[in-house]
């Protein structure tokens, strides 16, 4: 088992909500992909619209981390 490359990283509480929040969206989209038999195209259509939508708040939030 690797060691959390993380683990002495302080991540403000409004980060870790978004990660959580990010995660549980990440784990249903691959089950629904998953259920509804979706080919690869739709796949890649599925992830860009999930990271375009994640990117400004994933960058906030990393700005306001680095201060």
């Amino acid at each position: 088992m690797q060691a959390d490359p993380f683990a002495d990283l302080n991540i403000p509480p409004v980060l870790q909500d978004s990660l959580d929040r990010h995660r549980l969206q990440l784990a249903q989209l691959v089950q629904n992909l998953r259920s509804a038999g979706v080919d690869e195209v739709h796949i890649e259509v599925s992830v860009s619209t999930l990271v375009d939508s994640y990117r400004t708040e994933l960058l906030r939030a990393i700005k306001a981390v680095m201060r």
